[in-house]
Order: C-alpha cells, then structure tokens, then sequence
C-alpha cells in the first residue's frame, strides 16, 4: 500500500508507513503475551528488534554513498524492500538456529507465528487508517487479513492442527487477499509471508527431526 500521508514527530516527518509499522508490532506483543506468555512475548520482541536494526542499517548496502557523506542519514532512511528481506533472512535465522539448538520448541514457534500474522494483518489496517484516497479493493484485502488473524488468535491453542498447516494456510490467505490489490502477488507484503513461512516450515520440520520431547 502507498504512502501518501507523513507525520512530524518533534524534528523528524515520517511516512505512515513507519508508524503503522510500529503501532503494529506494540500491538502483536500485547497479543502473543495475552494468548502465551511473557517468555514468549519476549522473543517475538527480540525478533521484532533484530528485523527494525537490520532494516535500517541495511541503508548502508543500498545507498552507501548516502550514508557516507551523511551519517545521519541512516536515523531518517532504510533499505526499502531489500532491506526488508536482508530483515526477514536475519530473523528466519535466528529462529531456525534456535530450533536446532533446541532452545525453542514447537509451542514457541506458534507464538512466533502468531505474532507474526497479526502484524501482516494490522500493518494494512493501520495503514488505511493513517493514509487518505485509500482504494476500495485494500479495505476488502485487509478485512480478509484481519479475520484470519482473528480466528487463528482464539483457537491456536485450542485446535490441534500441525503449525505448517497454519502457516500454508495463511500464505494462501494472504495470496488471495493480495491478488486484489494493485500490487498483486509481488508486493513486499505478500512476499514477506512467503520469505517467513519457508522458514516457519522448515523450523516445524526441525522441531519433528529433533524428538518427541520438542512437540508440544
């Protein structure tokens, strides 16, 4: 979706963009704590750190000429969509190291996943709220988005259904839903649900290679 509203916060303007992109991360841990717990609160957390300096310090790859002659730069500018993805990979990692490592176990990747559709769900949402001139089609995109993320916050833990359904599940979801929009398919939206769920698979697979005593 395209900004077409800035905000200025004390000396800084700021596209929606970037606020909707952290109201929805606050929002997501609130959730993952209420429906888990704080450890798993916390993790989503660490992650949600990790993807926000990893994104903004990618500017140094994208527009290294820029940050060279103006340090600075680097507080007011990203790496746009590659710095997004170098994020995701960083992050995928991470949770991928630590299934091996056993130091996260299958419950622990529900929560991650759990946070993580709710931001691809209040992301668009936020941002019709922030932006002006917003087409219809993104208001029946996002209603889509958010009732999935809805139904799968109550009844994850509820449900007994094996994590990479949730995730093929929602990657169709989210397809569907972004087939409306005047990106399409290759948005940076819909591609970062694909670049993620990948890893949430092969850290389910992971979690099943490594024993019983990692399935919740």
């Amino acid at each position: 979706m395209l900004v077409s509203t800035y905000y200025t916060i004390g000396n800084m303007t700021v596209p929606s963009s970037w606020i909707a992109l952290i109201i929805a991360f606050v929002i997501a841990y609130m959730v993952v704590r209420k429906k888990f717990d704080k450890r798993h609160a916390e993790k989503f957390s660490d992650l949600i750190f990790t993807f926000i300096i990893v994104w903004k310090l990618s500017v140094v790859l994208t527009q290294f000429e820029t940050v060279i002659h103006s340090p600075l730069s680097i507080l007011y500018f990203n790496g746009g969509r590659i710095g997004v993805f170098l994020a995701l990979l960083t992050v995928g990692g991470i949770v991928l190291v630590d299934v091996y490592l056993k130091r996260l176990i299958a419950l622990d990747l529900r929560s991650l996943f759990m946070g993580f559709v709710s931001v691809q769900a209040l992301y668009p949402m936020l941002m019709i709220m922030l932006n002006k001139e917003v087409p219809m089609m993104a208001y029946v995109s996002v209603v889509i988005m958010v009732a999935f993320a809805l139904y799968m916050v109550f009844v994850i833990k509820k449900v007994a259904v094996l994590l990479v359904y949730w995730v093929l599940l929602f990657a169709a979801v989210h397809l569907f839903s972004s087939a409306l929009l005047d990106a399409g398919i290759t948005g940076t939206s819909v591609l970062s649900t694909l670049v993620i769920s990948l890893f949430f698979v092969a850290g389910h697979v992971l979690v099943h290679a490594k024993g019983r005593e990692l399935v919740e």
